[in-house]
């Protein structure tokens, strides 16, 4: 409701400095013209000025709907904040700034409540990611959504425990389950209804998983703890052993990896990278806003999203001059993971037990 007012002196007593009463016997700021006040059903005042919404910003209106930079200039306590002001001072949770790139995205949550979701994979319709502590688990639910009961443990809690004491990501095909095994330096295989193999070794803790081309699969590989040294991309198994080969190395802070069209894609400390699988080459590198850079997809375009400053979403579209924004959390949730359909971007927030979804 509008605040009224008898005299000019009514308006300062409210807090209104600098405003006057109007014929209407409404506040309004000095300098205006008076609005043409009606009654409105259920006694309330409606202002038909042609100012639009900034009328209501300035007549005090309490329904919420008043001008979002008045709100932002007046203190209003109704949680709606200046769009300008959120670009400057800090996005707020799942709503991207309206007056930047093409308008608002939010992310929703897609299953929430759980522990530590970490590495995540599409496949078959379904999500799937690692979860738990000491052992982890591996577990799937439908991509669509659903219950707590829609979810599905994909490993034997007790027989597989040794191979999942500190696992990290996960990759699911036809006949096999793959995993990174993080402090005991493996790259997991299981056949569906089997028990787990050693599928290769990396140099310090394989971490990021991503399929490549031949049934191999690609890693990110980082020193542990990472103050001891650099991280490497790396591919395994390497010919019909356990090994694997080291493509790319003095990358600090190695994190998300992807494979599209000939080209690795991975986050370090500084931003997303990419360059040739056989490796021995110039290394496209791409600033990012936020560090450091975590779980890295890319789609069938060739776009790839990234989460950086373990609080925010990027998209990368190739010859680009810099990532563009998607999403951003009030606070940091960890180092999560990414995956990506024709539709939808997923991601894993490990500290606050959730993944997420945002429509591209």
């Amino acid at each position: 409701m509008p605040a009224q007012c008898s005299k000019d002196s009514d308006c300062e007593g409210l807090g209104f400095h600098g405003w006057r009463c109007d014929t209407g016997a409404v506040c309004i700021e000095a300098g205006q013209a008076d609005a043409a006040v009606s009654v409105r059903e259920g006694g309330e005042f409606e202002a038909s000025s042609s100012s639009g919404s900034d009328a209501d910003a300035v007549s005090g209106l309490e329904s919420g709907a008043g001008d979002a930079d008045a709100g932002a200039v007046s203190g209003l306590e109704s949680g709606a904040r200046d769009a300008d002001a959120d670009a400057v001072s800090g996005l707020e949770s799942g709503v991207r700034d309206a007056n930047t790139l093409d308008g608002p995205v939010t992310a929703q949550g897609l299953y929430c409540g759980l522990t530590a979701p970490r590495g995540i994979t599409l496949f078959n319709g379904q999500i799937c990611w690692v979860g738990d502590l000491k052992p982890q688990g591996l577990f799937c639910a439908p991509v669509s959504g659903g219950t707590p009961a829609s979810i599905v443990r994909i490993d034997d809690r007790v027989i597989d425990a040794p191979f999942l004491l500190d696992a990290f990501d996960l990759l699911l095909d036809a006949t096999y389950v793959y995993w990174s095994n993080g402090q005991n330096n493996q790259a997991i295989r299981m056949q569906r209804g089997g028990r787990p193999q050693q599928y290769f070794t990396g140099g310090g803790r394989v971490s990021f998983l991503a399929f490549g081309n031949a049934a191999t699969v690609w890693a990110t590989d980082f020193a542990d703890p990472p103050s001891s040294g650099a991280g490497e991309i790396i591919v395994g198994p390497s010919g019909a052993g356990t090994a694997s080969n080291a493509i790319y190395t003095a990358e600090v802070g190695a994190s998300g990896v992807a494979v599209y069209r000939g080209n690795v894609y991975w986050g370090n400390s500084s931003g997303l990278n990419f360059g040739p699988l056989a490796g021995n080459a110039r290394i496209n590198r791409i600033m990012s806003p936020e560090r450091p850079v975590g779980g890295v997809a890319v789609d069938a375009q060739g776009t790839a999203y990234f989460l950086a400053g373990n609080r925010s979403l990027y998209r990368y579209a190739t010859g680009a001059a810099a990532p563009t924004f998607m999403y951003a959390e009030t606070s940091a949730f960890g180092t999560g993971d990414v995956a990506v359909d024709d539709q939808s971007v997923y991601f894993s927030e490990p500290d606050r037990g959730c993944i997420m979804i945002i429509q591209k």
